[in-house]
């Protein structure tokens, strides 16, 4: 059994059982721990904790299992990795490897079980290694082991946890403020559609200068821009107040001009 842990406690487990010789064309692996089969390499069915297996006879027939379990909480911050299988008949050797997440280690106290397992490393997991020769038919073998992460790992987890939040959190912010300024421009086209047409040419040419400024426009600004004397856009405004499509609203010397939004639908 080759198994590999990851961080979120989800482990794949490859079984490959070689047959030096065999006649049968049925074969059944017994799984003490809960699993999942997620493929093999001759057809299978899994009754249960069986997996019932129709392979061909002769030498050297390899069958191959990939399932899926899973690693638990265990005391304080660590966490333990548990599997057991039936051996289904006579076995010559054993040999489990199991691999723990990326930036973990082993805990101090007990680490694996059985104990004459070795560890290793490959560059960028620490694994340990379990051989056992001359199994009998029925026999329970398991392993175990217990592993944690460093303080350094869990704080640059929480680091990354949190850039993430934060990038939640402006991804969110600028859907909803592309959001509000899609509704701004839609419900602009739809009073220039509706409002515009409706309207004399000076008229016109004086709310689109208001519309253009959605929080508000000085009269000065309309003045600038339309080219209008300051008599005829006051007379101008006067008018589209009149008729509830604007509001002034007095400031100093001047007057600031807003759009009054009417009831389209």
């Amino acid at each position: 059994m080759n198994a590999k842990i990851y961080e979120n406690l989800t482990a794949i487990c490859e079984y490959r059982a070689i047959y030096l010789e065999t006649n049968k064309t049925t074969l059944t692996i017994y799984f003490e721990s809960p699993v999942e089969v997620l493929r093999y390499n001759y057809p299978c069915k899994l009754l249960g904790q069986r997996l019932k297996c129709e392979i061909p006879r002769g030498e050297n027939v390899i069958l191959r299992v990939v399932a899926i379990t899973k690693a638990k909480k265990w005391k304080n911050d660590s966490f333990v990795f548990e599997n057991n299988f039936r051996i289904s008949q006579p076995t010559k050797e054993v040999v489990v490897l199991v691999k723990i997440p990326e930036g973990a280690v082993l805990t101090k106290h007990i680490p694996f079980l059985p104990e004459n397992g070795s560890v290793g490393t490959d560059g960028r997991r620490i694994f340990v290694l379990w051989k056992k020769s001359n199994l009998g038919a029925g026999e329970i073998y398991g392993v175990k082991l217990y592993y944690e992460f460093p303080k350094k790992h869990v704080e640059e987890v929480s680091k990354k946890e949190k850039i993430f939040e934060i990038a939640l959190i402006l991804s969110a912010f600028v859907l909803v403020l592309a959001a509000f300024v899609y509704l701004i421009y839609f419900k602009r086209k739809k009073v220039e559609k509706i409002v515009l047409p409706l309207l004399r040419e000076d008229e016109k040419k004086v709310m689109k200068v208001i519309l253009a400024y959605p929080h508000g426009v000085n009269q000065k600004v309309i003045v600038e821009e339309t080219g209008y004397s300051k008599a005829k856009v006051s007379k101008v405004l006067k008018s589209l107040e009149e008729r509830g499509l604007i509001k002034i609203e007095r400031r100093g010397r001047t007057n600031k001009v807003y759009f009054k939004k009417p009831e389209l639908e």
